[in-house]
């Protein structure tokens, strides 16, 4: 109990002694913690160097403490004002030339609020770029770093009205003074608005002369026009104080020629007329730059003369010569730098007063630019070409001059396929005829056997002699009819007349029994109304029957044989179409296939009625024919592969003993089918 008290005791006396003081310095403090500090609004510099500051106050103090000082100097100069003041208008001159701080105070009675936060006039510093004459930089403070504040600039020429150049929250603004082309005065000023005041700052100014070139104009593309004028067209200068644009231009070398230009109004388009063209765009390629002119004469500059700015025309010729005057060959040079780069090249022609049409075109990626029309082209006739170029991916184009051209070789006297011809059934000739000699370098063969819709080539043959037979020893004649037609080329392997289309004739033979035999053949084409008719021809072991050749009309192609001797020996036929001038085209020849006839005698004589021994044997082919004879000891005593060979009864040139002997024949008949006969003869002497 007695050691609590102690404790207790202590512990209260020195809680007294710790709080008692606190206690006091509260109470006279109180007067301070119930004040809340000002709130500083702005400081704006006006025009004689004054200095203009607002705040705001809470509650009612007794007096206001203003603090300012030059931004330089380190002490602070003091000014009291009355508890109700919100504003200050500081009395110095020197606001435009100096910064100045400044914060704010209260007083309630003898106790001092806390300071306010702290602002800066703003001091504006008006520079030059280094390079340009008339490019002004400026720079300025905060009013309050603690705060993103937005600023109008504002400029005045000359003591001009102030004008607004825009808005800001970097404390930086580059100014372009263009069209100033005497040196000239520029104010600048910044302002701040903060809630319903504005805050403006120092005045700041710099003597400025405009050096600066307008940006470049950026040709797109140049074209030529039908009637030969030049046509410019460009993307504006983006510079504001533009009032025209040169265009300058050249044919060779790496400089533009002081006297080639032509000066221009604001536009972005221009055609060059053709008679005031000193140059001629059809006969030469031509380079233009164009340079951006402002208001003080100044011309763009930055790339203008570079490489990749220029543009050119398009020149286009046309070379007949090396495809024999028959094919024009179109060579251009390239364009250079259309604004979306060149696709490719289309190629146009126009004929006959027609309208141009596309008849190629080639990438721009191909070198040399050339191209070789591939229609062949009319003698003395004018043809009119002109190049496109086509931009990747956009719609403008550039157009070369119009050529014309008008081929003039030397035309083909004559070309003619007069006659296909089957011949030995073996092969067809081909008579053809073409002059000159010496135009034609090779002519052509072409072939169906299925129609003139449908011809093939079937290769060339040298031209050097007219007329010419052409052996044509491919076709199956004996199967089947062709097409023909023929195609002549020129040394530049051009064609240059083509003949009409020709048929061969295909004779078929059908033997409908009771010795009638069926022909019938194809019409023969080519001769057209020149075509008198057919003659029909039969032949026996090779020899023209008597009574043929038997005629048929045109379109008549059909003919009956009635042959009551049709199997006594080989029976052929053939077909000739007989032309006005005495032309005769053949068919192919078709055999009557016979079957063979055998006949052999049983005994004969030398010197007698029968002298010699030979079986008789029609409708045989002459080819595998063997005959032989044997004694009866099986020697051969004759043989021979002859059919027109007999025996005479002789071995050796000694006569034969009469008696018995034996012989044996083989040969193949009309139907291609081998035999073998055997039999005995009796020879008598």
């Amino acid at each position: 109990m007695y050691l609590w008290s102690m404790f207790s005791y202590k512990t209260g006396k020195y809680l007294i002694a710790f709080l008692l003081p606190l206690f006091l310095f509260l109470a006279g403090a109180g007067n301070i913690f119930a004040q809340n500090p000002p709130q500083f609004v702005s400081m704006s510099v006006n025009a004689d160097g004054s200095i203009f500051a607002t705040w705001n106050t809470s509650g009612s103090p007794d007096e206001v403490i203003f603090y300012y000082k030059r931004g330089n100097e380190t002490t602070y100069q003091s000014v009291n004002l009355p508890g109700t003041a919100t504003s200050y208008l500081i009395p110095v001159t020197d606001g435009q030339d100096f910064r100045y701080d400044a914060y704010v105070t209260t007083m309630l009675g003898t106790n001092e609020s806390q300071m306010s936060n702290r602002l800066s006039t703003i001091l504006i510093v008006v520079g030059k770029d280094p390079v340009n004459e008339g490019v002004a930089l400026l720079s300025w403070n905060a009013m309050n770093s603690s705060l993103l504040e937005l600023y109008r600039v504002e400029r005045s020429i000359n003591g001009s009205a102030w004008e607004l150049l825009g808005e800001t929250t970097t404390r930086t603004y580059r100014d372009t003074l263009y069209a100033t082309c005497d040196l000239i005065t520029a104010s600048y000023r910044v302002a701040y608005i903060n809630g319903i005041q504005t805050v403006t700052s120092t005045i700041g100014e710099n003597q400025f002369i405009d050096d600066i070139p307008p940006a470049d104009a950026i040709f797109t593309h140049i074209s030529i026009t039908e009637a030969g004028e030049v046509v410019l067209h460009w993307l504006k200068s983006p510079s504001e104080d533009v009032t025209g644009y040169r265009i300058e231009f050249k044919t060779t070398g790496n400089t533009f020629p002081e006297e080639y230009f032509v000066d221009l109004p604001d536009t972005d388009t221009y055609t060059f007329p053709a008679e005031l063209n000193p140059l001629n765009p059809c006969d030469t390629v031509i380079t233009f730059i164009i340079k951006a002119i402002d208001a003080c004469g100044i011309s763009s500059r930055q790339f203008v003369y570079e490489t990749f700015r220029q543009h050119n025309t398009i020149k286009m010729i046309i070379d007949l010569e090396s495809n024999c005057q028959r094919k024009a060959t179109l060579k251009w040079n390239e364009y250079r730098n259309m604004s979306s780069g060149v696709g490719f090249y289309e190629i146009w022609r126009s004929h006959g007063g027609a309208a141009a049409e596309k008849v190629g075109e080639v990438s721009a990626a191909v070198s040399p630019l050339e191209f070789t029309d591939p229609g062949l082209l009319n003698a003395g006739e004018s043809y009119t070409y002109h190049i496109r170029a086509r931009g990747n991916t956009s719609s403008i184009y550039s157009e070369s001059c119009r050529v014309q051209a008008t081929p003039n070789p030397e035309l083909i006297e004559d070309f003619l396929l007069s006659n296909v011809s089957v011949i030995n059934s073996e092969y067809i000739d081909l008579s053809v005829s073409g002059r000159p000699l010496s135009l034609i370098h090779q002519v052509e063969i072409m072939r169906s056997a299925d129609s003139p819709l449908t011809l093939q080539p079937m290769g060339t043959v040298a031209w050097n002699s007219d007329p010419a037979v052409l052996p044509e020893t491919t076709a199956e004649v004996n199967a089947t009819a062709y097409y023909y037609q023929m195609t002549a080329y020129d040394r530049c392997n051009n064609p240059v007349a083509q003949s009409g289309v020709f048929r061969s004739i295909f004779l078929q033979l059908a033997d409908i029994g009771n010795d009638v035999s069926r022909l019938f053949w194809n019409e023969f084409e080519g001769w057209g109304s020149a075509l008198t008719g057919y003659e029909v021809y039969r032949l026996r072991d090779g020899v023209v029957d008597a009574g043929f050749p038997k005629s048929a009309a045109p379109g008549e192609l059909v003919f009956i044989d009635d042959d009551p001797e049709k199997s006594s020996g080989r029976i052929e036929y053939y077909v000739e179409a007989l032309h006005s001038d005495n032309l005769r085209s053949r068919s192919n020849v078709v055999q009557l296939k016979n079957d063979a006839e055998f006949i052999s005698p049983n005994a004969f004589r030398p010197g007698g009625v029968n002298p010699v021994f030979k079986p008789l044997i029609k409708n045989i082919e002459n080819f595998n024919y063997r005959f032989t004879v044997y004694n009866r000891w099986g020697q051969a005593v004759f043989d021979t592969s002859d059919p027109a060979a007999a025996w005479d009864g002789t071995h050796n040139g000694s006569s034969c003993e009469a008696g018995v002997y034996g012989w044996k024949v083989s040969y193949t008949d009309f139907k291609g089918l081998t035999d073998t006969k055997k039999g005995v003869v009796m020879l008598l002497r």
